[in-house]
């Protein structure tokens, strides 16, 4: 006979180690803890105040998210994460944006979120941060700086060119005339949907964080540069140094934006190659 070993008994609820919880229970949790910020979220899409993008980068986030996981433990930094986020939300509830607050929400959600390792967890918190309706807020604290420095720098490239042009705030002054550098001249929205660009080409090409930031400091670039040749391209259009069509305003913002679009694809097709080490 084989002797028998005894069955250690199981005192308490059992957790399991080194998690304290399952995504499957806390973030239900979380969507409920963090309600005011999605009442005001349904409210600001359906004001008219801001586009409806921000649902695109929240259907391609949850496309990205692990089917697995959702079962296992969650560690115990990340749970740590998660409270204290809900716990700011709570104590600056009154005095908080209710942008931060929402930003707040979505960290604390990607915290218990499961974790796929082959991925960086960059990507999806950008197409959750660009979920949130971030163009109208943009539009009124970045918009006139944008506009300003845009003017600035084109009114300094013109003058290269030999054009006598002189830029006062957001109007560039020629020969008696003004081109005035308007809100949807920003970038904003370009910016906006760069970002979201680069974020999904980032989750697909299973970009490392380091490489995810390069490709943000190279689609900021980017656009920067694309909107400054849109204004330039728009100098010329409307003093009439160029034909300028009807159609002619808004091809120049297409074709800008294609070309910034195509750099974009182009970094993350280039930064998913595998680093080569050099041999000695």
């Amino acid at each position: 006979m084989r002797p028998t070993r005894p069955v250690a008994k199981r005192t308490g609820p059992y957790l399991p180690h080194p998690g304290l919880a399952c995504p499957l229970i806390l973030v239900p949790v979380l969507l409920v803890a963090f309600w005011p910020v999605w009442r005001w979220y349904l409210a600001r899409m359906a004001d008219g105040s801001d586009e409806p993008l921000g649902l695109i980068a929240l259907l391609t986030a949850a496309a990205f998210l692990p089917r697995r996981g959702w079962r296992g433990p969650i560690g115990t930094r990340a749970l740590i994460g998660a409270i204290a986020a809900l716990a700011f939300h709570l104590v600056g509830f009154e005095h908080l944006p209710a942008l931060v607050r929402a930003a707040l929400a979505v960290g604390a959600i990607v915290c218990v979120l499961p974790r796929d390792p082959a991925r960086s967890p960059l990507p999806l918190i950008a197409l959750l941060l660009l979920s949130l309706p971030l163009i109208a807020t943009l539009q009124f604290y970045l918009g006139y700086p944008l506009r300003a420095v845009t003017t600035w720098c084109a009114a300094h490239l013109l003058a290269l060119g030999g054009q006598a042009v002189a830029a006062h705030g957001t109007v560039l002054q020629w020969a008696g005339e003004e081109v005035l550098v308007d809100a949807p001249c920003s970038g904003i929205r370009m910016l906006w949907t760069s970002c979201y660009l680069s974020a999904t080409l980032a989750a697909v090409h299973r970009l490392p964080a380091r490489r995810f930031l390069r490709l943000a400091r190279w689609t900021a670039a980017v656009v920067f540069l694309a909107n400054l040749a849109r204004t330039i391209l728009l100098f010329f259009l409307e003093t009439g140094q160029w034909p300028n069509p009807p159609w002619a305003h808004e091809a120049a913002g297409l074709a800008m934006f294609l070309l910034a679009a195509v750099a974009c694809v182009a970094a993350a097709h280039h930064l998913r190659r595998p680093t080569v080490a050099s041999l000695p």
